[in-house]
């Protein structure tokens, strides 16, 4: 099923954004996908009024701001994105900061190198979690 979604990715590493866009392709219906590499472009994407992203992709480390910050700081003190999924991609996530700290604040985490059948299993509960409202 290929979804009509405008997805943003932010990760400071080109070859990991490569990935992930060439991974999701296989889940869009048309080339939707905006990506930037640092939590400062990502704020004024999505301060443009003129632009509504469904879905954020976000690594966790990044030099600056990291991932977190994004989302705490700014994603979930936005109007109208507070309430989209944000899924956290990562090198390495210790299973206590997921349980303790992520669970509540994203929909979904991915590490790192990303596989396909991983964004797979997140379109599909993605899916799942927009059919029950």
């Amino acid at each position: 099923m290929k979804y009509d979604w405008n997805v943003l990715i932010v990760d400071d590493e080109w070859s990991e954004r490569y990935l992930l866009k060439q991974h999701l392709r296989s889940f869009l219906a048309d080339e939707q996908i905006t990506e930037c590499d640092n939590v400062e472009e990502a704020v004024g994407l999505i301060s443009d009024t003129d632009q509504k992203f469904d879905l954020i992709f976000s690594d966790l480390y990044m030099p600056g701001k990291t991932g977190m910050d994004f989302i705490v700081d700014e994603v979930l003190n936005h109007e109208i994105y507070k309430n989209i999924p944000v899924v956290i991609t990562t090198n390495a996530l210790p299973e206590s900061l997921v349980s303790h700290v992520m669970k509540p604040l994203v929909f979904d985490y991915l590490i790192k190198p990303i596989e396909q059948d991983a964004i797979e299993k997140t379109f599909i509960r993605l899916e799942q979690h927009i059919v029950a409202g």
